[in-house]
């Protein structure tokens, strides 16, 4: 009789600390790999000649990534060069060869690896327990290892009736992260846990009377 009390209060321990660490966090179950894109296109609408870009492929600052014939002001065709404005990943090639690029339309489109962020939906009763600077651990399938997070910021989702899921909160990867992020591909699902033991007397993620 004993043994089997002593049974029922270790196991009453275990699951009092099981409930109390899971309190200690908040699981956002999904969270997209984020790029700013960079588009590269001409001022004036033109015919692409040639792109030499391809998706998911490095491009440092000043390299040649297409060529696009305009119409010049004195009615002669002339030939521009696209080159990045920045060292990034090409992420999407907007206009094959022989295509037509209107003005300002994208012909390449960039992203810098070293801006990627993890943005994940959020309900005002999760933001009441968050706080900016709080450590957060993101993980998926195929993933050797969590990645180290921290809370950057808290944006509202423009044109979103949720209202109790109407924000997004932006994650960016510690520094020495950066090598593993980088080889990940924009759009990928994660899941994000954020620890709310740390950033104690941070700025609260969402003001108290929302």
């Amino acid at each position: 009789m004993l043994v089997l009390l002593g049974v029922a209060i270790a196991g009453g321990i275990y699951i009092a600390r099981d409930r109390l660490a899971e309190g200690r966090y908040v699981e956002l179950g999904h969270a997209v790999l984020t790029a700013r894109p960079v588009p590269v296109g001409s001022a004036a609408a033109g015919t692409v000649k040639s792109v030499k870009a391809a998706p998911q492929t490095e491009a440092s600052a000043g390299d040649e990534l297409a060529r696009v014939t305009v119409t010049a002001p004195d009615g002669d065709p002339e030939e521009k060069v696209l080159r990045a404005p920045i060292d990034g990943i090409v992420s999407d090639v907007d206009a094959a060869a022989g295509g037509v690029a209107g003005p300002g339309q994208p012909v390449v489109t960039l992203y810098d690896p070293a801006k990627l962020t993890f943005n994940a939906d959020a309900s005002v009763e999760e933001l009441r327990r968050l706080r900016l600077d709080m450590a957060a651990s993101i993980t998926a399938k195929g993933l050797d290892d969590p990645i180290a997070a921290r809370l950057d910021r808290v944006v509202p989702r423009v044109g979103d009736t949720r209202a109790s899921e109407a924000f997004t909160v932006v994650l960016v990867p510690d520094q020495g992260e950066r090598g593993t992020v980088r080889k990940l591909v924009p759009g990928l699902p994660f899941t994000v846990r954020i620890d709310t033991r740390t950033a104690a007397g941070g700025t609260p993620a969402v003001n108290s009377g929302r």
